[in-house]
Order: structure tokens, then sequence, then C-alpha cells
């Protein structure tokens, strides 16, 4: 590897252990969603530290977020907990709709079924 690539490898490497420690000691499960802004901080930092070098970065991106055992889990559990919740939300509204739909077929049936009486004096 050539003396400038080498450099450039090395100012990435500290800038993902930098970021890796901000992100390990972060306890939001939002993390992964923040991965835009992750990567605008991480492209800042090395753009900084590499341009006395001459080296110019203009794209730089974070692949993969590996996040640690527990809060793996952790996300796992809400991403299962939002699924189950709309699951829940579909099924509570379409049996609404049924109940609305069983309640106006029965108005229509008494409407119809109501004798009409006349009654002369």
């Amino acid at each position: 590897m050539k003396p400038g690539r080498l450099r450039v490898y090395r100012k990435v490497a500290t800038a993902v252990d930098v970021e890796r420690i901000d992100v390990a000691s972060d306890p939001r499960v939002e993390v992964l969603a923040a991965k835009a802004v992750l990567d605008a901080e991480l492209r800042d930092y090395v753009r900084d530290r590499v341009a006395e070098s001459g080296v110019e970065v203009t794209e730089l991106g974070v692949k993969d977020v590996i996040l640690p055992g527990e809060i793996r889990e952790l996300v796992n559990k809400v991403v299962e907990a939002e699924r189950v919740a709309k699951a829940n939300l579909i099924r509570q509204q379409e049996e609404t709709a049924v109940t609305r739909s069983l309640l106006n077929t029965a108005r229509r049936g008494t409407q119809q079924a109501a004798p009409r009486c006349r009654v002369e004096a």
C-alpha cells in the first residue's frame, strides 16, 4: 500500500474507532435510523484529518452498523413489537368494519320489516 493511501486508511480507521465508541456508548435504539447523520459526521471528521495530506474526500459512508448483542436484541424486540402492534391495529380495523356492516344490515332489515299499519277511525 502506498504511503498516502496508508495515511488515509489510518485516518479513516481512527475515525471509525472514534465513532464506534460514540455509538457503543449511545443507549438509543435510533442508531440505525441515524445512519445518515453518522455518515455526514464521519465524512467531515475524515475530510478534516486528511486535508493536510492533499487528499479530498468527497464521499464516505457507513456500510454496516454492527450493534452489541444487548442492543441488537433490544432492536429486534422493538421491531417485533411494532409488527405485532400493526397487525393488531389492522385486525381491529377489520373487526370494526365487519361490525358496522352487520349493524347497517340489521338496521335495513328492521326498517323494511316494520309493519306499517293504518288505523282508520
